[in-house]
């Protein structure tokens, strides 16, 4: 009798704690509104990112900076390798994300989400923005995950990231998407 009473709070438990391992990602096309793909003053970035394996402890996220000012902009981070987000792809772990922007010139620097890690040195991706364009960027994969390296590779898979793209939010296909590869450091 005593082990029954445990047994809603353990199995209650498990099941709260099961539903916090996946958390949504902000960035995902899916979170895009509608009418932004009709917006003539700016423009929306699609980006695939991803690495050989998720990773918790040093996940890795892309900050945007301001080309111009190199401060940071308040565009959501793009996360590269979080554990905490469910994966777009199979073989790897990755996401499809889109961002709109004001015009200009702009790019990404990594950093690690650990409060307790450092950056000190990081690659620059940069990228511009057109106002009423939207742009694909490619993917930017990390080979070795939970842990800040500098080295990154810039891989083109337009096809797979716009068809999940599209998957995600239809109304991608609101205008033409042009191909605008960020350039590795």
């Amino acid at each position: 009798m005593k082990l029954s009473r445990w047994v809603t709070p353990l199995l209650a438990s498990a099941v709260f704690l099961a539903g916090c391992g996946s958390i949504a990602n902000r960035t995902s096309p899916a979170g895009m509104p509608q009418e932004v793909f009709d917006k003539t003053d700016t423009g929306v970035i699609i980006l695939s990112t991803g690495a050989a394996s998720s990773c918790i402890s040093e996940a890795t996220y892309l900050v945007t900076y301001d080309a111009a000012s190199r401060k940071p902009t308040n565009a959501a981070g793009i996360f590269v390798d979080n554990a905490n987000h469910p994966t777009d792809f199979s073989g790897h772990y990755g996401t499809v994300n889109a961002v709109h922007f004001h015009p200009g010139s702009y790019y990404f620097s990594p950093r690690i989400a650990n409060p307790f890690a450092q950056t000190v040195k990081a690659p620059e991706f940069p990228f511009v923005v057109n106002a009423g364009e939207t742009v694909y960027l490619g993917e930017i994969f990390m080979p070795k995950s939970c842990s800040l390296n500098t080295r990154f590779e810039v891989n083109d898979f337009e096809e797979r990231d716009l068809k999940r793209a599209r998957e995600l939010n239809p109304a991608i296909d609101r205008r033409p998407v042009t191909k605008r590869l960020i350039q590795a450091p």
